[in-house]
């Protein structure tokens, strides 16, 4: 599901949940057979344009939230 409201876009899904909330925009973090580069990319690319990107997770699935300004 994919949504705006103001200046902000939330993309969500059904998926597993995310444990390591704080953890996944880090070139380090990975999980089952990933290399992790994705999302680091992702949060740098949200960086150089001022876009806050954060992300939710619980048992109804996860929110990536991107909040521009």
């Amino acid at each position: 599901k994919i949504y705006t409201k103001e200046k902000t876009l939330y993309v969500e899904d059904a998926g597993t949940i995310i444990k390591d909330v704080d953890k996944i925009f880090n070139r380090e973090f990975s999980t089952q057979n990933s290399t992790g580069f994705g999302l680091d990319i992702i949060k740098r690319l949200c960086d150089a344009m001022n876009i806050k990107i954060t992300l939710t997770s619980n048992n109804k699935g996860n929110c990536f939230i991107l909040t521009f300004s």
